[in-house]
């Protein structure tokens, strides 16, 4: 009997132990994704300083990055004019980030709206995310250790 609840014993304490630690894929990850939205916020504000430019989204994954604009009304919309813009941005994105080797400029309303929603989205899961893990060590302990 007594060895069973040792056994019981060591296993609560790993258990409780390991609900900490977080793997070095999930901390690499995690990081590098951080640095991406960082960048895309960056990038999202120089776009947004310029007079062209009423909205954005920016969207980084690896090494590339995908910019939808809406136009500010002023603006022509002939194809010389949204070339010229394009090519400005994509040039001053590489050389405002050094990782960022590949990028796509849109001026698509869907494709705008899509990543809207999908950085909406996004945010909202980090949230409930950060929730969830504040969380996490108590909701483990109550199944472990039920209240009475």
């Amino acid at each position: 009997m007594k060895k069973a609840l040792y056994a019981f014993a060591i296993s609560l304490i790993i258990l409780l132990a390991s609900c900490g630690v977080k793997s070095d894929e999930v901390v690499d990850y995690q990081q590098k994704q951080s640095e991406a939205d960082t960048a895309a916020e960056e990038i999202k504000d120089y776009l947004l300083s310029m007079d062209e430019i009423e909205e954005c989204n920016v969207r980084i994954d690896g090494d590339t990055a995908v910019v939808s604009i809406n136009l500010a009304e002023n603006y022509g919309r002939d194809d010389a004019f949204l070339i010229g813009l394009k090519y400005k941005i994509i040039a001053d994105i590489k050389l405002q980030n050094a990782h960022v080797r590949h990028v796509a400029v849109t001026t698509a309303p869907d494709i705008f709206d899509r990543l809207h929603e999908d950085e909406r989205e996004s945010a909202e899961e980090d949230v409930v995310e950060k929730k969830l893990e504040k969380n996490a060590g108590k909701e483990i302990f109550n199944n472990v250790v039920p209240t009475v």
